[in-house]
């Protein structure tokens, strides 16, 4: 991030004036890494990312993660070795004080020491380092240390274990690329390792204090904890091939592309129009009902008005079913029957055997789902699901950190998800939704305030979400999704600040960046293969529409990328990037998309978070065809 990018555009990416702490190259031997606030990122060795980051978390009694504030940072900073003394302290109340010390040498070896200090007693669910591994360990070699001074020998999980495989842990030797091995020692605390794709992070965590004992627990005023890790690569491989550019390769049908719904809450039923008019500027999409309890007051003349406007059938989630709430899970679907609103797909939350029989019985017809209406994790740990027709699942990008490379990176544990689920509950269909970049609902606690305008993690609102920086993750969503044959997708986004509709006013029927993306989607019947060659930065949706097939493509980075594509010559390209949007919502074009002119070498220039609209007549297909 640069101060001088100048503020409409910085307002046009991330919908909000706000500028993240600047990252610091550092350099420890053979090991890169990156220094922003207290956190190390992406330490990397040989082209391959050895670990995913470092980090000193406060994590509150509702599991909230605020971000630690700099108040003095020194560095030195040598050709290949460093280091880094830091003040800083986390805004809560009472106040913590945290002084970080780094230091990296010549040989590849980095110390990370972090010491927290409460002003007052103060309740935390977790205090202490955070060692995170890259996803691409995923399947290779890792040896731990123990405790009690053993060690033992595994992979990294290939499928999403829903508890910490690994505990008691006081160091780990890892397999970062074929014989090339690195070690990680901790100090200071017990430590244990959790698979982090559970909440949609592409990492595995080593982090201190055991999940096996009481919490939330008390930090003393003025007892320091101190934590350190000291990290270690050994041989370094020769880089890889240097790899071309991301390049997107489109292929056939793949299978039909999944209903796209808008997740829509009871409260929002509103006879004012403005409701009405949302769900008409988007159908046809599907409407998807949460409700937190059959109790709640639903204004069926609304609903049954939105569902018609739709185009589609309703989908009906209801957070919390219990066998004393029968009676009225059975007039519920009265109502819906005798207002002619068909309810394709109910699911209720815990599915039990005796759950799913009320359900069926009130929804006759309908397909019942069950899992969790929270994260991948809750519905991981799901236990005595009865004979449901589909798995449900939310998804936020932001309940670990809210800085703008997570979510991003978060959308490559996507398919771990999915694969897990499947195999956990063979021939079960998936629906995935509504999920968004911001957490609504958390069932973990309380969560941070939050007026929209600052990234905080496991917040109701994030700016970004109707921002283009929102309809790059989108399009990195719903198409990561759509290529692992779900039958339904669905997003949060008729409310103010859901990420659709602009602006804090619920009467705007204005479409944010990413509501002109999910126009596009809509109506889509099948799904296209497309293989992405760099996904860490790039994503795509290829997908067939009457009369034509269209490939969204969405620079998932703040750097600017050249993107090739065979199929660019065979259609009509259209971009929206920062300029686009300013020109658009300023009201000089009525339409945010500008044409592009197709290059001799298939070659498409996206700025940063733009998005690109490739339409090809159907008499065209024949160039998806490999």
């Amino acid at each position: 991030m640069t101060v001088a990018m100048d503020v409409c555009t910085r307002v046009a990416l991330f919908g909000t004036k706000e500028i993240p702490a600047d990252a610091i190259a550092l350099q420890a031997g053979p090991l890169s890494l990156r220094l922003q606030g207290t956190k190390l990122l992406a330490l990397r060795a040989g082209g391959h990312e050895v670990w995913h980051g470092v980090a000193f978390v406060y994590r509150s009694a509702g599991w909230g993660t605020p971000e630690s504030i700099v108040d003095v940072c020194k560095t030195r900073i040598g050709v290949s070795d460093f280091s880094v003394d830091i003040q800083a302290h986390f805004a809560v109340a009472p106040r913590i004080d945290l002084h970080i010390r780094i230091e990296g040498d010549v040989s590849g070896r980095v110390r990370y020491e972090g010491t927290a200090v409460a002003q007052e007693d103060i309740a935390t669910q977790r205090t202490g380092l955070c060692v995170m591994h890259p996803m691409s360990a995923m399947g290779r070699a890792v040896e731990i240390g123990h405790d009690d001074g053993r060690t033992s020998f595994s992979t990294f999980p290939r499928l999403v274990p829903p508890w910490p495989p690994f505990m008691l842990v006081k160091s780990l030797r890892h397999e970062f690329a074929d014989g090339a091995w690195a070690s990680c020692r901790l100090f200071g605390e017990s430590f244990e390792f959790e698979d982090q794709r559970n909440n949609a992070d592409a990492s595995f965590k080593v982090y201190g204090r055991s999940n096996s004992m009481p919490r939330p627990y008390c930090l003393r005023a003025g007892v320091p904890l101190t934590q350190r890790v000291e990290l270690e690569v050994g041989r370094v491989p020769f880089p890889a091939q240097a790899v071309e550019g991301p390049a997107f390769a489109v292929g056939t049908a793949l299978d039909r592309c999944p209903a796209i719904g808008i997740g829509l809450a009871p409260e929002q039923l509103v006879e004012d129009g403005q409701l009405l008019a949302k769900v008409k500027a988007l159908s046809p999409i599907q409407i998807h009902l949460v409700l937190d309890s059959p109790h709640d007051v639903v204004d069926f003349d609304v609903l049954e008005k939105c569902v018609v406007a739709s185009g589609r059938p309703l989908r009906l989630d209801i957070r919390v079913v219990t066998v004393s709430s029968a009676a009225r899970i059975m007039s519920l679907g009265r109502l819906l029957q005798e207002r002619g609103i068909h309810a394709e797909a109910v699911a209720g939350f815990p599915a039990t055997h005796s759950m799913v029989a009320v359900l069926r019985d009130a929804f006759p017809g309908a397909a019942i789902g069950g899992g969790t209406p929270y994260f991948f994790a809750q519905f991981n740990r799901v236990e005595n699901l009865g004979p449901v027709n589909f798995l449900s699942f939310t998804v936020s990008a932001i309940v670990h950190g809210a800085d703008d490379q997570s979510p991003m990176d978060g959308l490559q544990s996507l398919p771990s998800l999915i694969d897990t689920a499947r195999t956990r509950h063979p021939e079960v269909a998936v629906r995935v939704g509504p999920s968004g970049i911001a957490a609504p609902r958390s069932p973990l606690g309380d969560q941070p305030a939050s007026d929209g305008t600052r990234r905080i993690a496991l917040a109701r609102r994030d700016p970004r979400s109707g921002a283009l920086y929102g309809a790059a993750w989108m399009i990195g969503h719903i198409g990561t999704l759509a290529q692992c044959a779900l039958q339904a997708v669905s997003v949060w986004g008729f409310g103010p600040g859901e990420g659709l509709f602009f602006g804090d006013d619920a009467s705007s029927v204005q479409l944010t960046p990413a509501g002109w993306v999910l126009r596009e989607i809509r109506g889509a019947s099948s799904v296209l293969r497309v293989h992405v060659t760099h996904p860490a930065s790039s994503a795509a949706f290829a997908f067939v529409r009457p009369g034509a097939s269209i490939v969204l493509m969405a620079n998932l980075s703040e750097t600017a990328l050249w993107i090739r594509t065979e199929s660019l010559s065979a259609g009509v390209l259209h971009l929206l990037d920062a300029h686009a949007w300013i020109e658009h919502h300023e009201g000089r074009h009525p339409d945010p998309w500008r044409a592009v002119a197709s290059t001799e070498d298939c070659v498409c220039h996206l700025p940063a978070f733009a998005v690109a609209r490739l339409v090809i007549p159907s008499a065209s297909e024949h160039a998806f065809k490999r």
